[in-house]
């Protein structure tokens, strides 16, 4: 797969999950789950058979969303530790 820019989103066809490539490094990409705090570390090789494209959404929304859930993660995370 070539032409993969940050930001742009795929979809995993094993389970429909919406990832965003997160950093590209020579041939190892990472992508950050849109609804959690999964990452994935893959070679660029394997995306074909993993991932699909999805459409560009607003960017205003992907970057409300993204806080969102950072958000969300930071507050469980406290909450964790205080348990």
């Amino acid at each position: 797969m070539t032409d993969l820019k940050e930001g742009q989103r795929m979809k995993y066809q094993k389970d429909g999950r919406v990832f965003e490539i997160a950093k590209i490094a020579r041939d190892i990409v990472i992508l950050q789950a849109l609804d959690d705090p999964t990452q994935v570390l893959t070679g660029k090789a394997s995306l074909d058979s993993l991932f699909e494209r999805v459409p560009p959404a607003d960017s205003r929304e992907s970057r409300s969303f993204r806080r969102q859930t950072h958000a969300a993660v930071s507050e469980r995370r406290g909450k964790e530790g205080t348990a």
